[in-house]
């Protein structure tokens, strides 16, 4: 009796069930992930096993070729000198674009799993040369593989995000959901996305619209999220903190829609060029308050189109500063320019 590891993608399950049945029936002991999740544990265990068996199956689909971890697997058990049985349980899978060391070895077609499939499958096993001892020392195990997703999630879990690094995470979560076997996921993470409180308006609008055609509220699921969240402990923790109902955005300085209670930031732009120019005349002390106050006019823009609410209102905030501090100033040159010329009508008149 052999022990014997299949190594196989998780949408072919359903094959590996019965071939797990069929190597049962002639008398060999199978072991694959069917009962794990994921994690380091769940990598560790699948490489002791791989450096435990006798036999390392490997099942020929599309997704196995297309999957990172089982590309990880059939390597390391190379490297280990272990037995490689190839087995073919799906179409789409052209021998000639195999990966080299399966290429090297003659697979078992098993995509119609008869009687005939199940004598052929006995007959490779008997087939197979003798187990060589393993390497010494060990060749060093394989990362456990991360999906993208597993990135974006620790992106999304960040303390804080920039417009460009939320409009990164924005792009690769689209790209997810537009594939069936992430899209799920890439909803959920979409959900989780949206309840930062420092997303911003034009990222939270975009998040609105997506969600929207996929016929689901992300704020309202949010919402219940969060909730559920706060329930079970009163402590907050990281994430906790940056998982705030999409209602309690609209009430804060930064915010995740378009529209928020203090509206569009004032724009003081034409004030404060008038200030400049009127300024000229009479000194140049108003013209360089004028300056700034342009300045954060500009950037009250520039941020509010990116939006970036708060970062908008602050900035108008300190350009309606310099436009009060600059016609203050060209008020009181104004004064003293008119009582000048007073001075001198007065003085001419008396001579």
């Amino acid at each position: 009796m052999a022990q014997i590891f299949i190594s196989y993608s998780r949408k072919d399950e359903p094959a590996v069930s019965g071939l797990s049945e069929a190597f049962d029936e002639l008398g060999h002991s199978v072991w694959f992930d069917h009962e794990l999740s994921g994690g380091q544990d769940w990598w560790d265990q699948i490489l002791t096993n791989i450096c435990a068996c006798d036999i390392f199956v490997f099942v020929l689909s599309p997704n196995s070729l297309n999957s990172t971890a089982c590309k990880r697997e059939y390597v390391y058990a190379g490297e280990l000198h272990k037995r490689i049985l190839p087995i073919l349980v799906a179409e789409g899978v052209s021998p000639n674009l195999l990966p080299g060391i399966l290429s090297q070895i003659q697979f078992v077609d098993y995509r119609s799993p008869d009687h005939m499939a199940a004598l052929k499958l006995a007959k490779a096993l008997n087939s197979l040369p003798d187990a060589l001892p393993l390497p010494d020392p060990l060749p060093d195990p394989p990362k456990i593989p991360v999906s993208y997703l597993s990135s974006l999630t620790q992106k999304i879990e960040a303390d804080s995000l920039n417009f460009e690094e939320q409009s990164s995470i924005l792009f690769d979560l689209k790209r997810a959901l537009e594939a069936n076997d992430t899209k799920q996921d890439a909803m959920t993470l979409l959900r989780k996305f949206r309840v930062r409180r420092d997303l911003l308006a034009t990222i939270g609008d975009e998040i609105d619209q997506l969600v929207g055609k996929l016929g689901s509220n992300p704020k309202t699921t949010a919402k219940a999220a969060t909730s559920k969240s706060s329930s079970k402990t009163s402590q907050p923790n990281q994430h906790s903190k940056n998982a705030y109902s999409a209602s309690s955005y609209q009430s804060s300085g930064t915010v995740a829609s378009g529209n928020t209670s203090q509206g569009k930031p004032p724009d003081y732009t034409l004030q404060a060029v008038l200030l400049f120019l009127f300024g000229m005349p009479f000194s140049f002390l108003p013209s360089c308050l004028a300056v700034p106050a342009v300045v954060f006019s500009l950037q009250t823009q520039s941020k509010y189109k990116q939006g970036d609410i708060e970062g908008a209102f602050k900035a108008a905030k300190h350009s309606k500063n310099f436009c009060i501090a600059a016609l203050a100033l060209l008020i009181i040159m104004l004064c003293l320019v008119i009582l000048y010329v007073l001075m001198i009508a007065i003085a001419s008149a008396s001579m």
